[in-house]
This record gives structure tokens, C-alpha cells and sequence, in this order.
């Protein structure tokens, strides 16, 4: 045998490994059961961590921490010791994983600052120093967005992963790419719907590889409270948990047995008939259904059920089915396209409830169009499109089941941040677009049908609607400026709905959150209003503190005239987008107090 070996070669009596774990050992029970995780170090890089806090007990390593930060000058500073959890996520992090492994010990490395954001800098040296330690698992809920820094996250995860250190990474809560969640030598964690804290999946459509719990996650939180929340963030400490159980049983084992261990606990694994669960799951295709008519449960004007005890429905006598699957609370909402009433499914989870009657009485042509545009909509899976869960048939209107939201844009106070109004542009015409893309225009898009759901995200409602109706509806309803501002002027000549209408109705929105105003005078009657129509204007002077590039892009968003509009939604949201990144900097989506749900659907169209 030549003595010219390559290099890491080794002669094959020093791979003989006895006691090593074989697969086929690899069970839940050989895995976990037993473990409480002690003997095993977790770093949580992330804020800091309260470590008074009363659910985390003993658990943190408080002299061992370490607060890395960027100074003026661009030089990475190091503090050993103590240190404060400076917004509650940490803490939350660690409170998970001290949950499942409650003899594991933790140690705190902070990275972030008070706005939960930080310094690539400051991160990869806080990630170097916890792989250099040795730590057994390391949880990352948070990323870096810059490829300037995808290699040097490459090359200390790889180590960590040859030096036997566990990395567990959440996964981006947009479409987006961010380091280290998308390597090999990591394990990245998104949410699934499950509501047991015990119970994951392998997931087997890279490059996330577990999903767990991370959907209203109750979590420990700053000055020894609690809350509530959700993201990816919170779905990664439950595997960094779950891996420090296995580690601590299983010492020897390195980072892709570990990997092994947990795919053979995941639930979908343990039981091949169980369906695995997304958070971003496509939404089920709604039903539709034909029934007798509903009488209402309260008169607009009467006193409103409460949320706690809403009033059933006395329905007629009929052989159709009845609705006892819902029960109607209160009116919540009054328009031109009907009332929106709260509502239960049998279940609990609350709805909302649409009855559409006005505009489709004696009018079957008007109401076949009406439907055909809903059911359109309705095939619409988007983020920032608010599902149609359920249509209902009934003798003289349509009931339209919808997801409950508390929120909308009405509700929030203007002038807006920058920031902040370019985001809900965005995310307006990232659902428009998708709309736009299945056939259907909306025709009304205004603040109030802006929902804020629960993921801070800015979601359209009433798609498909208002364009059917549009014609119709104008006649039937009062006159409402405060409504008509954000109505392109051409409506009020009855010209019809179509991609500049909605283009137009964003502009207006993005306008007011910017300025407080909007761009044309809406005064007077509906008569008055289809006068100027036709004497075409300039809009509002926009005030300096717009910037420039974003007031231009703006002002081809809001032009009198039709045809000097962006030509399609799509159009608009890339230049709005690539104005923002002119006039705002890198990471200014990150100064949003909302969340843009994929970025590259919000520019392009695609997914």
C-alpha cells in the first residue's frame, strides 16, 4: 500500500465504533424517554434573556452570558456576564426550550438591540463565540438578509457542524432568503398548526425540515408577564428543546444522528397515515351551498349582541339545510355590498358573516354575475387576500362566510411613517395583483376593507364583490365623501372597474397615510362630483417630507386620467418597491410596524 495517502484518510481499525446508535434503534422512546435534557448547554442568540423571569426557574447561565453589539466605528464590542432581555423574544426562546428540557442549561447571547434588530456583525461573532464554546445546541430565531454575509454564516456553521454544535434556525417569516436557515449543516424550523407543544413533523418539502408549534404560542415575556404570539421564531426553540432531550441521553451522537433522532419522532413519521400540517397551507376550497332564507338576527339600530353571547338564529321552517353550524352575534359593519355581522362556527372559531341583498333583488342576470365573480375570488390562496370560506345561496340574498378580523386601516392614525404606508401599499397590491391574475377586479379598495389580521398583515376583503355591482350599488346607497374618496373619478361618471380603478384606489390610500389628506377635493353630492369628473386636475401638492422618488412613483398612482396611470398593479408595486429602497435604504421593511408576506409576490406577481 502506497504511504502516499490523501489527506483524512484513516486505516479502518479506527473506525470501528462500538456502541454507536443503528438506525433501527432510532424510536421516540430511545430518543427521549427519560431525558430532561441535563448536562446539555443551549445558547439562545437572540435579544438577551430575562433570567428572573419566574417560568424559567434555574435554568440560565447568567455570569456566562455575553452581549455583542457594533460600535461607531464599525468594530465588533464584547460584554461578558449579566445582561437584560431589551425586548422579550429571548426570553420567549428560552422559556420554550426550558419547557421541554428543564434541566438543560442556558446561556444568553445577545445580538439584538431594542427594535429587535441588529448588526450582521454582531450576530456572526455572537454565532463564532457559541460554536467555539463548544455549546451542545444552538437556537438562532432570527437571520441575516445580505449575501455580503451568506459566506461567512456558511463557513461557522459548517464548523459547528463538524465540531458537534446542534444549530436549530427559524425560517424566514416572508418568502425570502435569510442565513443560516437555508444550509445543510443547520436544521430550519417553520410553524405548523398544531396547538401541542409535544407534537412535530418532518417536513418533506425542503429546505425547512421540521415544522412545529409557533401559531399563538403563549410565551414568557419582559417583567415576569406573558404572551402571545406567532411566528417561525417560536416554532425553532420547540426542536432546539426537543434536540438538547436527545443530546443529553445521547451524548455521543453527532449533529446528523441528532437529525435522525428527530425525524423518527416527528409526528407524521411515527404515524405515516397522519397529515402533516403547514401554517401555510393552501386554504381549503370553499363549500357552497343553497338554503332557505335567514332572517336577521338583530335590526340594524337594535341593541348589538355581545361577543360572549351572540344571538342565535330563529331560521324558517324549510327541507333545506339549516345554518346551525354558525350562529349570528351583532352587526359589526354597514356598506354598500351589505351588512357584515359577527358569527361561531360550531366549534368556537369565530367568522364573519356578509349578506349581500340590496343590489341583486329581482335581477337574475345582475346576481349570476355576482356569483360568478365570488366564486372567482374565492379560489384566490394569498396572503394578503382575505378567503372566501363559504358561499350560501339563499332566496332573496347571499350569506358570504369570511375569516373574523378586529382590525383595519381606518383604525390607524395618519400621517404614517414612510415605512410604515409603503408597506401597506405593498401589501394592498400584492393581493390586488393576485386578484387581477384570476379575473377578478375589486373595485373598492378603502381603508376599512384594509383588514389588520392578527400577523400584522394588511389583508383585502371583499374581492369580488363591489365589481359585478359596482353599477348597481351606486344608486342604491347614500352618498358618502369620506367613502368616494377613495373612488378613482371616473366611477362617479359610471366608468367601469377594472386594474387603473384599483391602482388608483392604493394611491389614494398610500396618499392619506402619507399626507393625511387626499390627492383630489371630495365635496358636495355624487352630482357635483361626476361634474369634475369630467375637467380633468392636478392632484394635492404632496409635502416635502415625502420622498422624492416614492411622491413619484406616487403620482402616476393617483393621475386624473386613466391612461396616465401604472398600467397594472404589478406595475406600481415594483416601482413603489424599488422607490422605497431608493429613498429608505436597505431593511426598511424591517421599520414596519406590519409584516409584507413575500416579497418577490409583492413586486412580481409570482410565487
Amino acid at each position: 500500500m502506497s504511504d502516499a495517502r490523501p489527506a483524512w484518510s484513516q486505516e479502518s481499525a479506527f473506525l470501528q465504533m462500538p456502541d454507536l446508535a443503528r438506525l433501527e434503534r432510532f424510536s421516540p422512546e430511545w430518543a427521549l424517554e427519560g431525558s430532561t435534557g441535563r448536562g446539555v448547554r443551549v445558547a439562545v442568540i437572540d435579544s438577551g434573556i430575562d433570567a428572573t423571569h419566574p417560568d424559567l426557574d434555574d435554568c440560565i447561565d447568567v455570569d456566562g452570558g455575553r452581549d455583542f453589539s457594533v460600535d461607531e466605528d464599525g468594530n465588533v464590542v464584547v460584554a461578558e456576564g449579566p445582561h437584560d432581555d431589551v425586548f422579550g423574544h429571548g426570553t420567549a426562546c428560552a422559556g420554550i426550550i426550558h419547557a421541554l428540557a428543564p434541566d438543560a442549561m442556558i446561556t444568553s447571547v445577545r445580538v439584538l438591540g431594542p427594535g429587535l434588530r441588529g448588526k450582521a456583525a454582531a450576530f456572526h461573532a455572537g454565532l463564532q463565540w457559541a460554536v467555539d464554546e463548544g455549546f451542545d445546541v444552538i437556537n438562532l430565531s432570527l437571520g441575516a438578509g445580505k449575501r455580503d454575509w451568506a459566506l461567512a454564516f456558511h463557513e461557522v456553521c459548517d464548523r459547528a457542524y463538524f465540531g458537534n454544535s446542534f444549530i436549530v434556525t427559524a425560517a424566514n417569516n416572508i418568502e425570502r432568503s435569510s442565513f443560516p436557515s437555508l444550509y445543510a449543516s443547520v436544521t430550519s424550523v417553520a410553524c405548523n398548526t398544531t396547538d401541542d407543544p409535544l407534537r412535530f413533523h418532518f417536513n418533506p418539502d425542503p429546505p425547512t425540515e421540521f415544522l412545529a408549534r409557533g401559531i399563538d404560542v403563549e410565551v414568557p415575556w419582559l417583567n415576569g408577564e406573558s404572551t402571545v404570539t406567532t411566528g417561525n421564531s417560536f416554532a425553532a426553540p420547540h426542536i432546539a428543546g426537543f434536540a438538547a432531550l436527545v443530546k443529553a441521553k445521547h451524548p455521543e451522537l453527532r449533529p446528523f444522528h441528532v437529525k435522525a433522532a428527530l425525524w423518527a419522532c416527528a409526528a407524521n413519521v411515527r404515524d405515516r397515515t397522519e397529515t402533516i400540517e403547514l401554517a401555510n397551507q393552501p386554504a381549503p376550497a370553499p363549500s357552497f351551498r343553497r338554503t332557505a332564507v335567514l332572517p336577521a338576527a338583530t335590526a340594524p339600530g337594535a341593541e348589538p349582541a355581545t361577543e360572549a353571547t351572540p344571538t342565535p338564529v330563529a331560521l324558517a321552517p324549510s327541507p333545506m339545510p339549516t345554518l346551525d353550524d354558525i350562529t349570528i352575534g351583532a352587526p359589526i359593519a354597514e356598506g354598500a355590498w351589505g351588512t357584515v355581522w359577527t358569527a361561531r362556527r360550531s366549534d368556537g372559531s369565530p367568522v364573519a358573516v356578509r349578506r349581500v341583498d340590496r343590489a341583486l333583488a329581482n335581477d337574475p342576470a345582475l346576481l349570476e354575475r355576482f356569483l360568478a365573480s365570488v366564486r372567482a375570488a374565492a379560489t384566490i390562496d394569498h396572503p394578503h387576500v382575505l378567503p372566501i370560506e363559504e358561499l350560501i345561496e339563499m332566496d332573496d340574498h347571499v350569506l358570504i362566510v369570511m375569516p373574523h378580523a378586529s382590525g383595519n386601516l381606518a383604525e390607524i392614525d395618519t400621517p404614517a411613517t414612510t415605512e410604515d404606508a409603503c408597506l401597506v401599499a405593498l401589501s394592498l397590491l400584492s393581493g390586488l395583483n393576485a386578484a387581477h391574475r384570476a379575473g377578478v377586479f375589486h373595485g373598492d379598495v378603502r381603508p376599512r376593507n384594509a383588514l389588520i389580521d392578527g400577523r400584522r398583515r394588511i389583508v383585502t376583503s371583499d374581492v369580488g364583490l363591489a365589481a359585478p355591482l359596482q353599477s348597481n350599488a351606486r344608486t342604491m346607497v347614500d352618498f358618502d365623501a369620506a367613502e368616494w374618496q377613495w373612488r378613482a373619478p371616473e366611477l362617479a361618471t359610471g366608468g367601469a372597474v377594472g386594474a387603473y380603478t384599483d391602482v388608483y384606489a392604493v394611491g389614494a390610500i398610500l396618499w392619506n397615510l402619507l399626507t393625511g389628506d387626499s390627492p383630489y377635493p371630495v365635496a358636495g353630492s355624487l352630482a357635483e362630483l361626476a361634474t369634475r369628473a369630467g375637467q380633468p386636475i392636478a392632484p394635492g401638492a404632496l409635502p416635502s417630507i415625502v420622498p422624492p422618488t416614492i411622491a413619484t412613483t406616487l403620482g402616476y398612482a393617483v393621475a386624473f386620467e386613466p391612461a396616465y396611470r401604472w398600467a397594472s398593479v404589478a406595475d406600481f408595486a415594483a416601482s413603489l418597491h424599488h422607490a422605497a429602497e431608493a429613498d429608505l435604504g436597505d431593511g426598511w421593511m424591517w421599520r414596519s410596524r406590519f409584516i409584507l408576506d413575500g416579497v418577490t409576490s409583492a413586486v412580481t406577481g409570482s410565487r
